[in-house]
């Protein structure tokens, strides 16, 4: 059984709480500014201790942008998981770029080391730079991993969506970064799979958008075959259930399903 962190109250994390928000032009909240500023507060979905069956979808607005010429609002999660059922801490979050902190605090926790493998199978890649300067005291935030309370504001205030694993690579989190992203990803590493070799400190990073049907030309028994592959290493998983990108219902039904298959 693995320990609660004991900066946990009652099960509930001290910085992911309800009612806190994004404001205009912050991380999430700063997606088509030119196109549209006239917008509310992001709640920032809060964080608890929980099983899957707590898995629920929210009523608050998690994400908004535009797709085509229509502004979208996206209910997230009713609160993001961890997980400690498992002999692997499981995170679960909405929006993906949470699963910084989680690093942190899994860090914290000694569920794995720093210099450990990503393995991040996602439809995207998430690579892109972060906004500079950081805005933590004119301080890199990735300095002080040790402040979870300044990650939590840099993971939320700062990062988005697909910002999140260049400041993780960058401050030495993660070593190596294994994209299952496009077909060639899952074709090129199918053979040599068995012939890769990494040591026993790897985080699992999914994106249950990977199982969109427009990700279908990979099949479910490719991504799940992967990700086997790599459990026996594994230390850590953390999982977006992606707002915008997925319906949350069928998000919720497919991380059950996934963790189901490999536990």
């Amino acid at each position: 059984m693995n320990t609660i962190p004991e900066w946990y109250v009652d099960g509930q994390n001290p910085w992911y709480v309800p009612e806190k928000f994004l404001e205009v032009g912050q991380g999430n909240n700063a997606f088509s500014l030119p196109k549209k500023a006239d917008r509310k507060p992001l709640e920032i979905t809060s964080l608890k201790i929980g099983s899957l069956n707590d898995l629920k979808v929210g009523q608050h607005v998690a994400f908004q942008d535009f797709e085509g010429e229509h502004w979208l609002e996206c209910v997230g999660l009713e609160s993001a998981i961890l997980c400690l059922d498992y002999p692997i801490p499981i995170y679960v979050f909405d929006n993906h770029n949470h699963v910084f902190y989680a690093w942190a605090e899994a860090l914290k926790m000694d569920w794995f080391q720093k210099g450990a493998t990503l393995v991040h199978m996602d439809e995207h890649f998430d690579d892109a730079p972060p906004p500079t300067p950081s805005p933590l005291a004119g301080e890199h935030p990735l300095q002080r991993l040790d402040n979870l309370e300044d990650v939590w504001r840099y993971t939320n205030e700062v990062l988005q969506i697909a910002t999140y694993i260049k400041p993780a690579m960058q401050t030495g989190i993660f070593k190596d970064c294994l994209n299952y992203v496009e077909s060639k990803d899952f074709e090129a590493r199918r053979d040599a799979l068995q012939c890769v070799s990494i040591d026993d400190n790897v985080v699992i990073n999914l994106d249950i958008d990977v199982f969109h049907p427009d990700m279908s030309h990979i099949s479910w028994r490719q991504k799940i075959d992967v990700l086997k592959h790599y459990l026996p290493q594994t230390r850590l998983i953390t999982i977006a259930t992606s707002p915008h990108f997925i319906d949350q219902e069928k998000a919720i039904e497919l991380v059950k399903k996934v963790v189901g298959e490999l536990f």
